[in-house]
């Protein structure tokens, strides 16, 4: 590997960086900051300033060379770069607000449905507590006229 290379990964997992919001901070592809990491391609000069730029406190001279510390003294021991984290967690929390919003409308939907049911679970009920009033007064009116027949 490449030293740069090699010391672009310390970097990397020295501050607990999240590789995609390196190489998204910088508008490389997952595949090519993988080509760095694992086949020790180059790293174009426009990647490197970009990755210099969004972070700010990464030694441009340790980088390069392996000279000096990896980070400036001015801004120790920096781990995450904030904007993208929230960026990234601005977005996840959109996807999940979508999602949930979907499952609020089905579950209302289904509310719904269970509340028709509920209606035509209601009417039966009564169609058959009237079918069994019905039934138990003819019954008792049958009682009775056998009764009286049974009496003379």
């Amino acid at each position: 590997m490449a030293a740069y290379n090699q010391r672009l990964k310390e970097f990397v997992e020295f501050n607990k960086i999240n590789p995609a919001n390196l190489y998204k901070g910088i508008g490389a592809s997952r595949m090519e900051y993988s080509s760095w990491i694992h086949l020790n391609k180059p790293i174009s000069l426009n990647r490197i300033i970009a990755l210099l730029e969004l972070y700010p406190f990464l030694n441009s001279r340790w980088l390069l060379t392996g000279q000096g510390e990896m980070q400036e003294d001015y801004v120790p021991n920096m781990t995450i770069n904030h904007d993208l984290e929230q960026q990234k967690s601005i977005e996840v929390n959109n996807v999940l607000v979508e999602q949930l919003t979907i499952r609020l409308k089905s579950l209302e939907e289904y509310n719904e449905t269970l509340k028709d049911r509920i209606k035509d679970l209601d009417y039966i009920r009564t169609v058959k507590e009237k079918l069994l009033s019905d039934q138990i007064t003819a019954l008792t009116a049958e009682n009775a006229s056998l009764k009286s027949l049974s009496v003379r």
